[in-house]
């Protein structure tokens, strides 16, 4: 969930946290933190887990702000005309490939990105640029001047996987893999902290351990993805009994993940849609990225800006598996979530079993198209989402042409509505309940097909 490898692969993204969004309300007025517990009590027992950095945090913050208990900090303007684009706040780049476009915070984040994966060229362009400015960034430059945190970071994995040696394991990947100690011995570095635990790479920056919470099957989805090159590749998982923390829709276990560093970095909140990366828009990349994973029957059910990584190609890869589903119905929420219902169609919640929502993710960013997406459902203007974004565009036609399928096949458009409805991180049970109980997995994963058709 966290910054390149580490904004990757757990859940510490983000700059704000609930002690944060808990001084922001409390400086509005004392009257507000009610409200504000309120908020978090159900979020929390909507999500699980603690709101720390990342998708939690996110989600408080904006509930908070829908909520008026915190301020939402987005001046007044006129409502735009019909078919308009929003404009982008002033403190976005015009060009975000150039380099004196960016503010320093930004080009210190990915000069960090970069000096991680060792990649001296651009962290030498960093550098130059944050000359001209002044700056100089703090990070050591090479990794033999550990951090107190990094340093606290190899005791507690080194901790960790002395626990491990005592318990009956389950080994996913490469069953003679006992290099853990590189990942804790001189040179590592911890780059990544979140609910579920921490991520460590080795000195040599060649690949990456997660320890602390997993999914039972995150390894074997992982494995999976990086065979069709959609994702780090597994090198060995060790799976060990329950794990400390829930996680909704997934079987949480303790245990440790070593995985390859995959290369790109996250699209991050910056980034526009028709931003190119390899002369490919970034929105493009990531429904290439969406569509393949898909139709794999595989819900990621976390796919934020931070958890796809788009490379010098412009090809798109996903990291942190951890919600991650191996299910063509939970494929066929998470891709429908997507979109609107149709016209005069209502979703039933009752006895669902599903999260509801939709897939919020894509609809909340820019760089996934998600803002353009909603801007052309609400006014029926597509010729904006069609220049920039035009994969995107592909599918949201491709969604009208399976509407008809489904309709034609016997379902309403309320059936429609409630599997368009159902949500991210469904408990696996609610699949068969419902209107999912007449949905075969294999009609499931014909409508992916046609949703993601020419893609």
């Amino acid at each position: 969930m966290p910054s390149a490898i580490g904004r990757a692969l757990n859940a510490a993204a983000g700059d704000i946290g609930a002690n944060t969004l808990y001084q922001a309300a409390k400086a509005v007025g004392r009257g507000n933190l009610k409200r504000y517990h309120e908020i978090r009590l159900q979020l929390n027992k909507e999500v699980g887990g603690n709101i720390v950095k990342g998708a939690r945090a996110d989600e408080f913050k904006r509930r908070l702000q829908e909520a008026g208990v915190i301020p939402n900090g987005k001046p007044k303007t006129a409502a735009p005309d019909p078919g308009s684009i929003p404009k982008k706040p002033d403190s976005l780049p015009a060009k975000p490939n150039s380099l004196e476009n960016w503010g320093t915070p930004q080009l210190l984040a990915k000069r960090r990105a970069a000096w991680l994966l060792w990649d001296d060229k651009k962290v030498a362009r960093f550098d130059a640029e944050l000359a001209q400015r002044g700056q100089k960034a703090p990070e050591p430059s090479a990794p033999t001047q550990a951090s107190a945190k990094t340093k606290l970071g190899r005791i507690t994995a080194k901790k960790f996987d002395e626990g491990m040696k005592t318990e009956q394991l389950r080994r996913d990947g490469d069953q003679t893999f006992d290099r853990w100690d590189e990942t804790t011995g001189s040179g590592s570095k911890k780059i990544g902290q979140g609910a579920f635990g921490s991520v460590t790479v080795d000195k040599d920056r060649t690949y990456a351990v997660k320890r602390g919470d997993i999914s039972d099957t995150e390894g074997k989805l992982i494995q999976k993805i990086g065979d069709r090159d959609l994702g780090p590749k597994l090198i060995a998982a060790d799976v060990d009994g329950p794990g400390w923390e829930r996680a909704p829709g997934v079987d949480n276990r303790r245990g440790r993940l070593a995985m390859t560093i995959v290369e790109g970095e996250p699209i991050g909140i910056f980034r526009r849609p028709d931003d190119m990366i390899g002369g490919v828009r970034v929105a493009d990349a990531y429904w290439t990225a969406r569509a393949q994973l898909h139709r794999m029957g595989i819900a990621h059910n976390d796919m934020h800006i931070d958890n796809v990584l788009v490379d010098n190609n412009g090809k798109g890869r996903f990291v942190d598996m951890g919600l991650a589903q191996d299910s063509p119905k939970a494929a066929l929420a998470e891709a429908m979530g997507a979109f609107n219902p149709p016209k005069g169609g209502q979703a039933d919640r009752t006895g669902a079993g599903g999260a509801g929502q939709g897939d919020w993710q894509v609809r909340r960013y820019s760089g996934t198209g998600g803002e353009l997406l909603a801007t052309a459902q609400r006014n029926g203007n597509h010729a904006v989402l069609e220049q920039r974004a035009p994969v995107a565009a592909r599918v949201l036609d491709n969604k009208n042409a399976l509407q008809f399928r489904m309709l034609k096949d016997g379902f309403s458009k309320d059936d429609i509505a409630t599997i368009m409805d159902h949500g991210l991180r469904s408990d696996p049970s609610s699949y068969n309940k419902g209107i999912w109980q007449r949905i075969t997995d294999q009609q499931a994963q014909d409508y992916i097909n046609l949703l993601y058709d020419g893609v």
